[in-house]
């Protein structure tokens, strides 16, 4: 994925909110996704406006500009984020039982539902595949393959200490269960 840099502010656009962090730590920048996919998961991307962005985190609408030139660039950053905090998730699942591990992926995306009344970003995005454009395409298919193979391998691993009882394909189990989870979200 191509590096998207904010372009440089205005000599006269110095506002203090592009470069400072709130007292626990968190950027501008770090506001504005965190606040984007929150919006993205109970909305999708054509549920909220710069606008109103801005005025959720208590900024300029020139500053959500600053950090992220379109909207197309920061659905990607969001995408890219909740991807790596996601990775993370699954990395952190090795070296525990299959059956732990599908427990642990399973109540992740229910927690995301039942207690935040939200659906994954991947997930919401695909309601509005068709107006996407191909970066965000791009990295939505990578999340979904990389959930297939880390199920697919789980599966694997089940099978073979024989704590999952699978008939066929650990592929097709695992595009099952992503398919059963597209459907009920």
């Amino acid at each position: 994925m191509p590096d998207i840099t904010p372009p440089q502010p205005l000599a006269d656009d110095h506002q203090p909110s592009q470069e400072t962090s709130t007292p626990d730590g968190n950027t501008t920048r770090e506001r504005l996704l965190a606040r984007a996919q929150k919006l993205i998961q109970q909305g999708g991307t054509q549920g909220f406006s710069y606008q109103q962005l801005a005025n959720d985190i208590g900024i300029r609408k020139a500053s959500v500009y600053y950090h992220f030139p379109s909207k197309e660039a920061l659905i990607n950053a969001v995408l890219t984020r909740y991807i790596d905090t996601f990775n993370h998730f699954l990395n952190q699942q090795e070296g525990i039982t299959a059956e732990a591990q599908l427990h642990a992926y399973c109540h992740y995306f229910v927690q995301i539902l039942s207690q935040h009344n939200q659906l994954c970003p991947v997930i919401m995005l695909t309601l509005e595949q068709n107006s996407l454009n191909d970066s965000t395409l791009s990295l939505m298919h990578e999340f979904l393959k990389r959930n297939e193979q880390w199920l697919t391998q789980v599966f694997r691993q089940g099978k073979s200490t024989r704590q999952l009882m699978l008939t066929g394909s650990e592929t097709v189990h695992a595009k099952q269960l992503l398919q059963r989870y597209r459907a009920v979200c």
